[in-house]
């Protein structure tokens, strides 16, 4: 009773907050491959000293950072499985091979999952002034943690979507302006460069590559999406989650190509999933090709 009715609380001044049911076996992936992120870096520190720079500061950023992976597979692609167990699993591994500071990378995970959120409308519900009061801040957290005028730009763009796509929120057209105000703010304070790191061009090519692929069968792809929450499956506005996607990519490109190598495999996580989501729906395609083909066979 007290669950439910905590529940109908957060619905009526949330439209983006989601329970974990631990009946589901995916979210029991989740706390698991979390667990087990946080004793793995743990062993790894006591037994290998050095190998984090930041020591005990790395084992809650690196579960929170295998936890934030999983739910944005969720978000990103519910309708496969198959994403949300690899693709944690994959970026805890390269974070144990590559290890890299990880200073404000989960907090952009955050923002993201909760404009993907915005836009796609995964639970079912619009956004409230509360939620778009809270994502505000977030990303004013995330632009003075990155010092990054294009940060703001991220929720603008989200909220506008949420703005002009079907079954309009006017809350997010204000909020759409003031991320924007909040960009030039950023860029009167920090000034409008980009950075003067770079990355060797062959890591280039393959973001180039990788965002062409995902443009291609993730974006441009018209297959339903269905949002498998923890009550109930909703089918997305294909439209929304299109949009969702195209700001995954554009976080990803923009934070990554302002970065040096590190800081590329800080932000990999979302690069797993830009690889991974295409994938999937190639093999989804084929599985539903084949089961289309054996009846025909079997006739």
């Amino acid at each position: 009773m007290k669950t439910a009715t905590r529940q109908s609380f957060l619905e009526s001044i949330s439209g983006i907050t989601r329970q974990i049911d631990l009946r589901l076996m995916s979210n029991q992936f989740a706390v698991l491959v979390t667990m087990f992120a946080l004793f793995l870096i743990a062993g790894i520190i006591l037994f290998f000293p050095g190998h984090f720079s930041e020591h005990i500061l790395a084992i809650p950023k690196v579960a929170v950072y295998v936890f934030l992976v999983w739910a944005l597979a969720r978000e990103y692609d519910p309708d496969s499985v198959f994403t949300s167990y690899l693709a944690p699993v994959l970026s805890l591994t390269l974070l144990v091979l590559f290890p890299v500071s990880l200073s404000g990378v989960p907090l952009v995970f955050l923002l993201v999952l909760l404009l993907a959120r915005i836009v796609s409308r995964s639970t079912g519900r619009k956004v409230t002034v509360f939620d778009s009061g809270a994502v505000l801040i977030l990303t004013a957290m995330v632009t003075l943690a990155l010092q990054n005028w294009i940060v703001p730009l991220f929720a603008s763009i989200s909220f506008l979507f949420d703005f002009l796509l079907s079954r309009s929120n006017r809350i997010s057209g204000v909020f759409s302006l003031l991320a924007a105000l909040m960009s030039l703010a950023s860029i009167w304070v920090y000034g409008a460069a980009l950075g003067e790191k770079s990355l060797p061009t062959p890591y280039v090519l393959g973001i180039f590559i990788s965002s062409v692929v995902f443009v291609l069968l993730s974006i441009g792809f018209n297959a339903d999406v269905t949002s498998v929450t923890d009550s109930s499956n909703t089918r997305l506005d294909k439209y929304r989650m299109k949009a969702a996607r195209f700001v995954l990519l554009w976080v990803a490109v923009t934070l990554s190509l302002q970065n040096n190598l590190s800081g590329l495999v800080g932000y990999s996580g979302l690069w797993i999933l830009i690889i991974i989501i295409p994938l999937s729906a190639v093999v989804s395609v084929l599985n539903n090709y084949r089961e289309g083909e054996e009846p025909e066979k079997s006739g």
